[in-house]
């Protein structure tokens, strides 16, 4: 809720500018995603890797992948959720290296707010579960892990609910 009154007012800030300018400040803004996005991608591919230039050739290709620069010079929810399903990853990453509570927590609240952005982030579900957990911890990781993914997307239908009539914008 305190999320969507930002939004509300950094909109109405803009109310005043002329269109052309507020729709520059949306992508510049789905810019500014695309920018994490490739710097999260090149911290996963360093620590997968172990050495600068893995992730350097990592965030090259992400960054002129065709369709990632389609994605990010328009306006959409999609940048948004790229950036946070690459830094949910790459927390996840982490937080199986240090063993840490917060990480964990971290990464899953990451990737919940992916998903509450856009749906389709699901579709990486799998490759956070494969960098985060562990053989010998799977339980432990995996009680860490899930509820900060159910957190938001619990709220966003909930709210959708009371707001929409139905937990799901589309039905």
């Amino acid at each position: 809720l305190e999320f969507r009154r930002v939004l509300f007012r950094s909109w109405k800030m803009l109310s005043g500018v002329v269109e052309q300018s507020r729709i520059m400040a949306i992508r510049w803004m789905c810019l500014l995603f695309g920018a994490v996005s490739i710097w999260f991608a090149y911290g996963v591919a360093k620590h997968a890797f172990k050495h600068d230039s893995a992730g350097v050739l990592c965030g090259t290709v992400v960054a002129f992948t065709p369709m990632f620069g389609h994605m990010h010079g328009n306006i959409s929810n999609e940048p948004m959720a790229m950036a946070l399903v690459a830094s949910s990853v790459y927390v996840g990453m982490r937080a199986k290296l240090s063993q840490s509570s917060m990480n964990f927590i971290l990464a899953g609240l990451l990737f919940g707010l992916a998903l509450a952005t856009r749906l389709t982030a699901g579709i990486w579900l799998p490759g956070l579960f494969l960098v985060s957990l562990t053989r010998q911890d799977f339980k432990k990781s995996f009680i860490k892990l899930v509820p900060g993914v159910v957190l938001p997307v619990g709220i966003w239908m909930v709210v959708n609910q009371i707001t929409l009539g139905s937990p799901l914008v589309r039905t």
